[in-house]
């Protein structure tokens, strides 16, 4: 009888203890990953005359970045540009603005760029009244269409090795960028070299080649290279082969930007 009791309390209390163990499903909803937020895209806005003439008659800059002084509304509609330079959450496309300059040197307008920095649409924001209004409204709406990543600007350590051998030095998120760019005379040239190191000093992505594969013959100005942005998550950095000395002899000659792109992942 004893031995009865004894073998039915120890039943009883297995059952409990396996009763009362977590589940497999309690434990996988516990380690499931909390959702992303949605990104606010970037976005062009109108400038009103009054805003602007306020800020010409300042020579101040307006809220977000926009110029002013020196230009006038007969160079066009003046544009706000928010929450650019930008990379889609997937890492496929990169939105970037090319401004008006007032020299006739480049159409305003945002482009679309893929990885290899080539253009996979561009978004043109010229004209003026009605037009530039049905620019701004085409462009934003192309733009909702995807979720975005803003790049960032981190601050460079740049010093110089040998004669006009410069090396620069960029830390976004655990990464750390290096490159190293020659100056000719009164123009910068692409980087002879280019590296990204994880957290513990790996190299994860490297160039050698980027002094040739990004050269950019001059229309008229000389070339001036320059970093953009980058965005540790998806990996990415943004170059730009934009506009550097030339004088008011080539005021009215076209020379857009030239984009370089160059992406990492662990």
């Amino acid at each position: 009888m004893l031995r009865t009791h004894l073998a039915l309390s120890l039943m009883l209390l297995f059952v409990g203890c396996w009763q009362t163990e977590p589940g497999h499903p309690q434990a996988a909803a516990a380690a499931a990953p909390l959702p992303v937020a949605p990104s606010v895209p970037p976005t062009i806005e109108l400038v009103g005359a009054a805003e602007w003439e306020a800020c010409m008659d300042s020579g101040a800059t307006l809220e977000g970045g926009l110029f002013c002084d020196g230009q006038s509304l007969e160079d066009g509609v003046p544009l706000r540009y928010q929450r650019f330079p930008a990379i889609a959450r997937d890492g496929s496309v990169l939105a970037v603005v090319e401004e008006r300059d007032g020299w006739a040197h480049i159409r305003p307008g945002v482009r679309l760029i893929d990885r290899d920095g080539r253009t996979v649409q561009w978004l043109a924001l010229d004209g003026t009244g009605d037009a530039a209004r049905a620019a701004v409204q085409f462009a934003n709406a192309a733009l909702a269409t995807r979720d975005w990543v803003a790049l960032t600007n981190p601050s460079k350590h740049e010093q110089l090795l040998a004669d006009d051998l410069f090396e620069t030095t960029i830390r976004v998120g655990g990464f750390t960028v290096v490159y190293r760019r020659r100056n000719e005379g009164n123009w910068w040239l692409p980087p002879s070299e280019i590296s990204v190191e994880d957290a513990r000093g790996r190299v994860i992505a490297k160039r050698t080649d980027t002094e040739r594969a990004w050269a950019v013959q001059p229309a008229c100005n000389l070339p001036s290279f320059q970093f953009v942005g980058a965005s540790a998550a998806p990996g990415v950095l943004l170059f730009m082969t934009g506009l550097g000395k030339g004088g008011h002899r080539c005021d009215g000659v076209e020379q857009p930007p030239t984009w370089h792109v160059l992406t990492f992942a662990l």
